[in-house]
């Protein structure tokens, strides 16, 4: 108990102590001003503290554990508040037990140093998923008194305070949670740090603004749309789609993929309803919109005239196309006869329509682009060739059993429009119409079933085949009647009894191609009988007793034989001789019935066409598919005459037919006697099938950071397109593998493959393995402009210790799961940011950033390296500077010569910093270079993570002056002037060069006076000559001076008879004269030849284009000798006296001598123009040939008399004689120079002398007359 009596006297006891020392509670003498303190950190702050007490042993303060020192009037604190947790009372001390104190309320305060913005977590902002924005802020003191407001577009939209009671400054975060919607794309959010002292609040600090980027799927306003338009208008269908990113939009019409990938589809000249779907797709999803398009139909405003027409086949037509609409083209589209125009008509026409198929149209094209067409319809028909009647059954017709007539149609068209009318005699007793589609020509026959009675024996049955070609067709119905067929009736009490028909036949039936012969024996068991015969056809062969042969050429498809044998004359019997004549098929071919894409579950057929082949019910066609026989096909058809006849092959296609090889084969089947097959080509089936997929789902499992390759195993004919999408992203691959590089996280990826039959979905769901370094650089690479900001997202989804930024310039770390990496200005070439992840594992890896630093060139200029101009020929080099530009490796240089592209040059190097390089273009001019602009353009190619377009200087233009020899642009090569008119100055001849060339002329090679006229004289070859520094170019041109015409001709001149008749005077004169001849007045023509008679005065008339010019002439023309006729040989008497005369005319006369021996009888004499020879007393010795010749210059003639002489006389009769003589020629001399004087003066004929007296011209005509005695003779 003792302890606890002491504890309690000692608290006693100590309490009375303290109760000493405090402030009585009615006297509080302290004052403080100002009464609190709210002050930023380092600031100073003075307070005074002062009492109502004066009465008081002092005062002092207390800061901290310190005092100050005491005072007794007022007490100052001044104090630079340096501590956060300064504590600062006031006190009086009142008496030697009382003390009072006054606490000063301080507050220290740090505004934020930063205030930032940003997301919790760096992935794209999806509408609908939890959004968080963190407000960072960064030292501040005290943080119970901060308050951080939300600003949403200048809204403040939450307030955030704080209870932490921390006086140091620390960091802070308020965190705002969004329900993010696509209504906040875009919105600014901002924050704002303040610290609240009540009246005494601090500056705000407010954060940048961080502007929401929300991404949300396409979302379409409408769904469906009815469009309603006009037939061949445009049409823009809208697909108003939003999301964010923006959407890829994909369009289909009526099942049909549309290239347009925007949310605009323009379709032009629309003519069909039909429906559109729109898809919008980005990666968060997509959504359909249909589109109906009503197309209200606006009626084709042609006018075909006739509507419809029916032609026979071979025969013209013509039609005419009008229209009364604003046409800009209109014409006939037709494999024949095709024409166009400008309208409002055109006629399609042709003389001869021999196409079954053809289908004129007729179209047209508006002024405002609308287009449409017409179709004619025409039915071009032919008339059978035969048509013919036979019988189906053997033998004749038996009353009361039913028979059979067939009616064959041969190659008539068309089909459809054939009816076919049978006729007993003059009655009508069937009618049949025939169905088809058939337009080109067919054989078709119809069957008439007859129950004869007894008096059809004899009638005649006809066949009727016509067109019904209705109201377009002729007046008249296209008919081709058959010949008749005539009954012959059995009646039923002439038939052979049934036990009783002894007749064989051998062999029993035929079978034998047409045109083949047969031989047939016909034997009867019957011994006793009225004979036997043949009937073939219509006609009986002759009765025989014992056998009865049938030898013949089947001919005839309906050949009928019958053996029969007369019993008695009541009874006959016959046997029927069953024969088949047949003909082979001239072709078998396969081919589809209609010629359209053969689809996968579509019907489809093959036909197989048999031409020509006989009989039709004989026929198989076999059916093969690989070679493998699938089907048989046979024919009821009991006509006997070829025809063409049809196999379908109806097929439940597959895909697995495709490329499969069908073909049929035809065979006329006889039993045993069976025909050689014909067989068609191979026709080979494409079959469309959409496409379709082993598996439609898969699972893939892979190591995270490997490439995997993933197949959509789709198979469809046509080959499908693909088009794939991974987790809602379209992919560009269009095959059907994807090759995915360095796989980091699971996906799932769909592929879409799709043909014009439809389309198919496979999804790969790709399982990441994980491992690697899981971190994801956004942009993985980057292209940034020197000096401009960047900013790189590196983030992870990996469970992270630490992560961050390694680089000079903005590292930065954190936790996680993202860290930016943030500069406002990018000004270090060398940079290479790496951002590092440290796992919780301990796994460390790292990712880098590819930063492409660029800068454009400051200068890019152009500039010669060469001195002085260019020269043509010479190389030249111009050199392009291109300054301060970086990465080089990534500078591409491009020249221009104008417009052109002349020289390309990409540089290399490993150079990330700014650099100076040049190019440099090595020009070999030419003249056109002269004036050129050469340009250099810089740029820089920064790939897909540039620019848009790639940034480029060009530099200012540099012209070139080029240096050329001269040239000639235009000189012609020939010129003709006027004389004393013309001279080379005035003749254009242009031409170029630089510096500009001198024009000099040349004749000669002498320089001439260009400006002087030139004369006739002066007419030649001339020389341009044009040079300058570079050199000399000459082109000759031939100068031809005209003048008028003019005459430089003689007064007379002689020619030679046969000579060419040209005028030995020419005019002269450029262009050359024309001459006109004159002769005694009158114009004649100039002679080929010169003949005697042209001698004589003539008048010449010379004219050109420049004057006429006169001239008168006197032409002689000379002409060999000619000697007159005479006797060749002469004969006189022994003693006689001779005279031999020769005369000759000429121009010039000419000169006459003789040749002979000399005699002393023999003189020589001259008679006028005569040379004579006169012989006295001819003596044996004169007995010669005497020649005369006749020469002047232009030639010579020689003529020869041979003296004969006969007899012989006396000396004194020879010398009587010669006496004679002298005393007769003394006596005629006178006489003969009076003759020869007066036939000088009348001869009328230049030099031509005639010594014959005018009894001469009896006939005689001899020149020289031999004299006897003086006598003529």
């Amino acid at each position: 108990m003792l302890p606890l009596r002491m504890l309690v006297f000692l608290t006693l006891m100590f309490s009375l102590c303290d109760a000493d020392s405090l402030c009585p509670t009615d006297l509080y003498p302290l004052t403080l001003d100002p009464p609190e303190v709210i002050k930023e950190y380092k600031e100073s702050v003075l307070v005074n503290c002062t009492s109502t007490e004066e009465d008081h042993e002092g005062m002092y303060w207390t800061v901290g554990n310190k005092d100050s020192p005491t005072e007794y009037d007022n007490s100052y604190i001044q104090a630079t508040l340096s501590n956060w947790d300064v504590t600062a009372e006031c006190k009086i001390k009142l008496n030697g037990t009382h003390e009072c104190s006054k606490d000063l309320k301080i507050t220290v305060y740090k505004n934020p140093e930063m205030v930032s913005v940003f997301p919790t977590r760096h992935v794209p902002i999806v509408e609908g998923t939890p959004f968080e924005l963190q407000c960072d802020i960064i030292n501040v003191a005290p943080i119970q008194n901060l308050t951080v407001r939300w600003y949403k577009h200048n809204q403040v939209i939450m307030n955030d305070s704080f209870t932490n009671t921390t006086k140091t400054p620390v960091n802070e975060s308020s965190t705002l949670a969004i329900n993010i919607s696509r209504d906040d794309n875009g919105a600014e959010f901002r924050c704002e740090a303040q610290l609240d002292f009540g009246l005494h609040g601090s500056q705000p600090v407010t954060s940048e603004t961080y502007t929401v980027t929300v991404l949300y799927a396409p979302e379409l306003k409408n769904k469906t749309e009815d469009v309603y338009m006009n037939e061949y208008n445009d049409i823009t269908l809208n697909c108003d789609a939003e999301g964010h990113p923006p959407p890829h939009f994909h369009w289909t019409c009526d099942g049909l993929n549309i290239s347009e990938n925007t949310n605009n589809l323009n379709i032009r000249q629309v003519i069909t309803s039909t429906t559109c779907n729109c898809t919008a797709t980005n990666h968060l999803g997509s959504i359909n919109k249909l589109i109906h398009v009503h197309v209200i139909p606006r009626g084709c405003p042609l006018v075909v005239t006739p509507a419809e027409m029916v032609v026979r086949f071979g025969d013209p037509a013509s039609v005419n196309c009008s229209t009364d609409a604003d046409v800009q083209q209109m014409g006939w589209k037709t494999p024949v006869g095709a024409i166009s125009t400008t309208g409002p008509a055109v006629i399609w026409k042709v003389e001869k329509l021999e196409d079954w198929q053809i289908t004129p149209l007729c179209y047209i094209n508006l002024k405002d682009n609308y287009q449409c067409s017409k179709e004619l319809t025409i039915t071009l028909y032919k008339t059978p060739d035969v048509v013919s009647v036979s019988a189906l059954d053997d033998g004749p017709m038996v009353e009361g059993i039913e028979y059979h007539l067939k009616c064959d149609i041969i190659n008539v068209a068309p089909v459809q429009k054939l009816k076919v009318t049978w006729y007993r005699n003059n009655e009508t007793v069937h009618t049949e119409m025939f169905n088809g589609t058939s337009k080109v020509p067919v054989n078709v026959s119809s069957t008439l079933r007859v129950t004869p009675v007894g008096d059809y024996n004899g009638a005649h049955f006809i066949c009727k085949a016509d067109l019904q070609l209705g109201p377009n067709g002729p007046e008249t119905d296209a008919a081709v009647t058959s010949s008749p067929y005539m009954a012959v009736l059995q009646y039923a009490d002439s038939l052979c009894p049934t036990d009783r028909n002894p007749l064989t036949l051998d062999p029993p039936e035929v079978i034998k191609e047409y045109e083949e012969s047969v031989l047939v024996n016909c034997t009867s068991t019957e011994d006793d009988h009225d004979g036997m015969y043949w009937t073939v056809g219509n006609k009986d062969s002759p009765t025989e007793y014992d056998n009865s042969y049938i030898q013949a050429t089947l001919s005839n498809w309906d050949v009928t034989a019958e053996c029969k044998i007369k019993l008695n004359d009541t009874h006959e019997c016959s046997k029927h001789l069953k024969i088949t004549v047949y003909k082979n098929p001239e072709m078998v071919s396969v081919f589809p019935t209609r010629y359209v894409p053969i689809v996968e579950g579509t019907p489809f057929e093959l036909q197989c066409d048999i031409i020509n082949v006989a009989p039709i019910q004989n026929l198989t066609v076999r059916w093969y598919k690989n070679n493998q026989a699938i089907m048989n096909d046979s024919f009821t058809n009991t006509t006997k005459t070829p025809v063409s006849e049809s196999s379908t092959l109806a097929i439940n296609i597959s895909r697995d037919d495709n490329g499969a090889e069908f073909r049929c084969e035809a065979q006329l089947d006889f039993g045993p006697h069976g025909s050689q097959p014909v067989t068609s080509e191979t026709y080979t089936v494409t079959v469309l099938y959409a496409p379709e997929l082993k598996n439609k789902t898969e699972d893939v499992y892979m190591n995270e950071y490997n490439d995997i390759t993933l197949n959509c195993d789709a198979e469809g004919h046509p080959p499908p397109h693909f088009h794939w999408t991974c987790d809602g992203l379209n992919i560009l691959e269009n095959t059907n593998n994807l090759n995915i590089r360095q796989v980091i996280t699971s996906t799932t990826c769909n592929c879409t493959a799709t043909n014009n039959l439809g389309s198919i979905n496979k999804q790969i769901h790709v399982h990441v393995i994980p491992r690697g370094c899981p971190l994801v650089v956004t942009p993985a690479e980057m292209v940034v402009r020197f000096g401009d900001p960047a900013s790189v997202n590196c983030s992870t989804d990996a469970d992270v210790q630490q992560m961050g930024w390694e680089t000079p310039v903005g590292a930065t770390s954190t936790t996680g799961p993202a860290v930016i990496w943030k500069v406002e200005k990018l000004e270090d070439w060398q940079i290479t940011p790496l951002c590092y992840i440290n796992l919780k594992d301990n796994y460390q890896c790292f990712k880098e950033l590819t930063i492409t630093l660029y800068k454009t060139p400051d200068v890019v200029s152009v500039s010669a390296l060469d001195d002085g101009p260019m020269v043509e020929g010479i190389e030249y080099h111009l050199k392009c500077d291109i300054i301060n530009v970086a990465p080089v490796q990534k500078l591409k240089v491009t020249w221009y010569r104008d417009n052109e592209t002349v020289h390309t040059e990409v540089f290399n190097g490993t150079s990330t910093v700014p650099v100076n390089v040049s190019s440099t273009l090595r020009v070999t001019p030419v003249g056109d270079y002269n004036g050129a602009h050469f340009i250099c353009k810089a740029d820089l190619q920064l790939g897909p993570n540039g620019p848009e377009t790639d940034p480029a200087v060009t530099s200012s233009p540099y012209m070139a002056v080029v240096h050329y020899k001269p040239v000639f642009k235009a000189c012609p090569g020939s010129y003709a002037g006027l004389e004393h008119e013309f001279s080379m100055d005035k003749l254009s001849c242009l031409a170029d060069g630089n510096p500009p060339p001198i024009l000099k002329w040349k004749f000669e090679g002498d320089l001439i006076n260009a400006s002087e006229h030139l004369t006739r004289a002066q007419s030649g070859t001339y020389t341009a000559e044009i040079a300058n520094d570079l050199g000399t170019s000459t082109t000759p041109v031939v100068i031809t001076i005209e003048y008028g015409a003019s005459f430089t001709c003689e007064d007379r001149y002689k020619v030679k008879e046969n000579e060419n008749g040209k005028l030995p005077c020419e005019p002269e004169g450029i262009p050359k004269p024309t001459i006109t001849w004159s002769k005694d007045g009158k114009e004649i023509v100039s002679p080929q030849r010169w003949t005697k008679h042209d001698s004589g005065n003539y008048s010449l008339i010379a004219t050109n284009k420049h004057g006429t010019a006169n001239h008168v002439l006197h032409l002689d023309v000379l002409y060999a000798p000619l000697i007159k006729k005479g006797t060749n040989n002469m004969e006189v008497n022994l003693g006689e006296n001779v005279t031999i005369d020769c005369s000759a005319e000429g121009n010039p006369v000419p000169e006459i001598h003789w040749k002979y021996s000399p005699a002393l009888n023999v003189k020589n004499t001259t008679w006028g123009r005569q040379k004579r020879i006169s012989i006295t007393g001819a003596t044996s010795t004169n007995a010669a040939v005497y020649s005369c010749v006749a020469i002047n210059e232009v030639g010579n003639v020689t003529r020869s008399v041979t003296l004969t002489i006969k007899g012989k006389t006396s000396e004194a009769s020879s010398i009587a004689i010669w006496l004679l003589l002298i005393i007769l020629i003394a006596a005629l001399i006178p006489i003969i120079l009076i003759i020869l004087i007066i036939v000088h003066n009348r001869c009328k004929k230049h030099g031509q002398y005639s010594f014959v007296p005018d009894k001469a011209n009896d006939g005689s005509e001899l020149p020289m007359t031999p004299l006897s005695n003086g006598v003529q003779t």
